[in-house]
This record gives structure tokens, sequence and C-alpha cells, in this order.
């Protein structure tokens, strides 16, 4: 058996069932103050996963993304978040957090704080920032980490166990069939359509265990069957497979912004404040 050639628009590289995880974030973070926890085997998707999500809403939700590492600091995490807030409109300056997020309650609008690689943080941060979220109501968290990472992460960070877990499946054969077709009609393919067969799906399926991450790789080191285009980087790959998945998710999904529920009064006295609450 070979595999068709299908048009972009009609690839379902977003599953169903992470359309379905991608609402229920959406619901989350609108009805609940609890932590997110996006979490999956490495090269699962998951950074993808997050990408995608912040074109949802992005007129009543404000997202945050903050890749995570051992140096960050309460305070510098504040920092960058006021950076961002401030970025978002030129022409409004906030002095401080809690200016910001008093207009932004007026405004009935939401701060979705997305910490990627949140294991690099250092022990206990996490319940720092839990805590801080749960005293704003205008404020929301997503941690991202592995699942493994997941596990000794709890440990340092109790907070995380009160957290609402998404976990991001491998593919099915059939996705990761679907998945190859993707790949071989991208605008730097490294495998022909013509190579896609029952066998070579089999032999991908086994190794790879249904994570797209581990199917690029393994196409760029050369470890399937598949012809190689030395030309091609690892980075040029999987920056075209992202692009196809965001784009397939796109035409898939049926979007629909929710009315946000009115937030009530935040208390922020413990982030960083100056005399002045006004915005210039």
């Amino acid at each position: 058996m070979i595999y068709q050639k299908k048009t972009l628009s009609s690839l379902p590289l977003i599953t169903l069932e992470i359309t379905r995880q991608l609402e229920l974030v959406n619901h989350l973070l609108l009805n609940t103050r609890q932590a997110l926890i996006i979490s999956g085997p490495k090269g699962i998707g998951k950074s993808t996963f997050v990408t995608i999500l912040q074109k949802h809403h992005k007129e009543s939700w404000l997202y945050c993304l903050i890749e995570g590492n051992t140096t960050l600091s309460f305070e510098k995490i504040l920092g960058q978040l006021q950076k961002i807030i401030n970025q978002e409109k030129a022409h409004i300056h906030y002095k401080n957090l809690r200016a910001a997020f008093r207009q932004f309650e007026n405004k009935n609008r939401q701060i979705v704080l997305i910490i990627d690689d949140a294991n690099q943080l250092e022990a206990g941060l996490i319940n720092t920032l839990i805590e801080a979220t749960l005293n704003n109501p205008v404020l929301r968290i997503i941690f991202v980490l592995s699942s493994n990472e997941l596990d000794s992460k709890i440990s340092s960070d109790h907070a995380l166990d009160d957290g609402f877990l998404i976990e991001i499946e491998p593919f099915t054969k059939d996705q990761c069939s679907t998945f190859l077709e993707g790949l071989a009609s991208s605008p730097q393919p490294q495998l022909a359509l013509s190579e896609i067969n029952d066998e070579y799906l089999e032999a991908t399926y086994l190794q790879s265990h249904g994570i797209p991450g581990k199917i690029v790789a393994d196409l760029t080191r050369g470890e399937t069957t598949a012809p190689q285009n030395t030309d091609s980087s690892l980075k040029i790959l999987i920056a075209a497979v992202i692009g196809l998945i965001i784009l397939a998710l796109m035409t898939q999904w049926l979007t629909g912004t929710p009315h946000n529920a009115k937030l009530d009064d935040p208390a922020t006295n413990h982030l960083q404040e100056t005399p002045s609450d006004n915005p210039k």
C-alpha cells in the first residue's frame, strides 16, 4: 500500500484528542485559578501545543511565555512579566504589576504566564509562583515539563500536586502515517511519499513510539530508510514541522472566544510596587 499525498488543509496533524485538550485548557483558564501542567514525553510537542494555544483568544488574554532556567528568581520572573505586559501596547507603561493587574481586571482580561522548561526552576520557586497566582485573580499560570521531570519536581514543589495535568499523548500508527505524509510534503522534505509504505510505517512507528520529535530526529540522523537531504538541518526541519502543525490546526479548529467572567479584586501587596500606581 502506498499513501497518497493530501493537501495541507486536510492533514489532521492535530488530533481530535489534542483539539479537545486545547479546548479544555481554555475552559480551565477561564473558570479556575488552578495551575495547569502541560506534560508528556520529550519530543511529544509540548512547546508546539503552547504555541498554538497562544494564538487563541489573544484579544482577551495576554500570554506571557518565559523560558525556565536555573538563574531565574521570583523577582526576575516578575520583571520579565511586567516587561511583556508593557510591550503589548507601546503607548501604555505600567510602573508596577499592581497597576497592570488593576487595568486588566477593569477590562475583563486575563494574563496567562507560561513557564516552559519549568523543571529548570530552583526548588520551591514553583510553589511561590502558584501562591502568587492564587492571590491575583487576573493571573493564570501554566508549567511545561516532561513526564519524568514532573515526577522529580513534585518532590521539591508540592503545590504541583494540586495542579491540573494535561498530558500530551504519542501518535497512533494512523496519526504517525499522516505525520510522515506532512513531512514528505514540507518545503524541505527528507523522505519521499513513495517511500511511505506499510513496512516503512511499521518500522518508524516501532522506533519512534509515536513521538513526533523522535521521528524528525531519526530522519535527520539517517536512522530510517528514507533518502537523506544533506543540505537540510535538523533546526530547519523542525521549524517546518511546527509550521505545518500550526497551520493544520488553524484550518481545523473551530474557534470561538468565550466571554471572561468578572474577576475579583486582586490582592497583590506581595508583588513589586513603586509609589505611583498609575500608568503614564
